[in-house]
């Protein structure tokens, strides 16, 4: 019987494609919600996990001289969680959180100085995370062979934006400026179905994910000598930004005993995501973060085996669409992943895993623009191929 073989295979491969979430995607994704522990069979069902990436990428060349500095893109840890219960047989709920998007950077002497050349401000750091809280839930009802599921909730999503920068010159003690953003909570929804025939392990699921607009609140500090005399200590600060809707569909099934093969196709609406805009009390003009994206297509798939009652894995490659345009390098990735799950007894299950991704290197012109507003940079560069390695683990308690 396929189904004996493939009940832990399902699972594996559930666990695989959460544990994976956070390696280099397009745009600044990061997380995926874990709302597949929704077909888990227990009658409560909770998964942690954390996946950690190192992206290795720097400059090669600015304004076309080589650079020294070391990577730009900073390490960085994607948490997770998920709870799922029933409320009868065939409705249950599940509560997840997760980080959807986020990005951390931190540029060298040269960049910082090539941006003080262009316009006096030289970025030294920039980060900003999102983080979801959602409740999904899934209703089930006998079609044909299988089951057909109706899935809906919502969720609420914050955002938090840091930069700092130099302005007028690196070598000032006090021209430092750090500006902070934030908002809380906003919301959004999600939208499926799905049908499954559990004896072969088929499942194919489709899931909509709304987009969420940010207008954001905070401080900027600018030291006295930047403020002609006056201390301007914690102005306010407001900004803007819209976090993309997606659509996915995922698919799986048994192709002979002890064997699945899964697959997913997922649309990310990053032409959402063109412009950060962000004003101080200072009194300067709006500044800007220019991305200009197209929107993102991912692509993956893979196999599970059940080596036997204790051990399965899987293997993956997935394949993201550079969503760049002229304003950055956000090239297409391909990532190798693989994980293996450990049923430690009937309760208790634990995965483990890691994948290797590779980024393709590009350019980015010089813009015309004063500041490097409209298409390209305020300096040119380019970066090359390169490799970003990630590492992530699991569990799964079942009650």
């Amino acid at each position: 019987m396929i189904s004996g073989n493939l009940k832990t295979l399902v699972a594996v491969f559930a666990a695989s494609a959460a544990m994976v979430s956070g390696v280099q995607a397009n745009g600044f994704s990061r997380g995926n919600a874990d709302t597949d522990i929704i077909y888990e069979d227990g009658r409560f069902d909770a998964r942690l996990g954390v996946v950690y990436t190192t992206p290795n990428r720097g400059y090669e060349t600015i304004n076309g001289a080589a650079v020294t500095d070391s990577d730009y893109s900073d390490s960085y840890a994607v948490p997770t969680a998920a709870a799922k219960f029933n409320i009868t047989e065939d409705l249950r709920c599940a509560g997840t959180y997760t980080q959807p998007f986020g990005a951390d950077v931190s540029y060298g002497p040269q960049a910082i100085v090539a941006g003080l050349t262009a316009d006096r401000k030289g970025t030294a750091s920039m980060d900003f995370v999102a983080n979801e809280l959602g409740l999904t839930c899934g209703y089930k009802f006998k079609a044909g062979p299988g089951n057909l599921w109706l899935l809906g909730g919502a969720f609420v999503e914050d955002i938090s934006y840091h930069e700092g920068t130099f302005v007028g010159g690196i070598s000032v003690a006090n021209n430092f400026t750090t500006l902070e953003l934030k908002e809380n909570y906003q919301p959004g929804y999600r939208l499926g179905a799905a049908y499954d025939v559990p004896e072969i392990a088929l499942r194919v699921q489709a899931m909509y994910r709304s987009e969420v607009v940010h207008n954001l609140d905070g401080t900027f500090y600018a030291p006295a000598a930047l403020a002609a005399g006056s201390i301007f200590s914690n102005p306010s600060a407001v900004g803007s930004a819209t976090l993309p809707q997606s659509f996915e569909i995922k698919a799986q099934t048994g192709v002979a005993p002890g064997w699945l093969v899964f697959g997913s196709v997922k649309w990310t609406n990053w032409a959402a995501f063109d412009v950060l805009t962000y004003t101080s009390a200072l009194g300067a003009p709006a500044n800007r973060k220019e991305f200009y994206f197209k929107d993102g297509w991912t692509y993956s798939l893979g196999v599970g085996h059940k080596f036997n009652d204790k051990l399965s894995g899987s293997l993956s490659l997935t394949y993201d669409q550079g969503v760049s345009t002229t304003e950055d390098v956000h090239g297409d990735t391909i990532t190798l992943a693989s994980g293996v799950q450990f049923n430690l007894n009937e309760m208790t299950k634990i995965s483990v895993g890691g994948a290797i991704s590779h980024l393709q290197g590009g350019s980015v012109a010089l813009s015309t623009g004063a500041g490097g507003i409209g298409p390209g940079h305020k300096f040119a560069y380019t970066v090359g191929d390169d490799w970003a390695y990630t590492v992530g683990a699991n569990i799964l308690v079942k009650f």
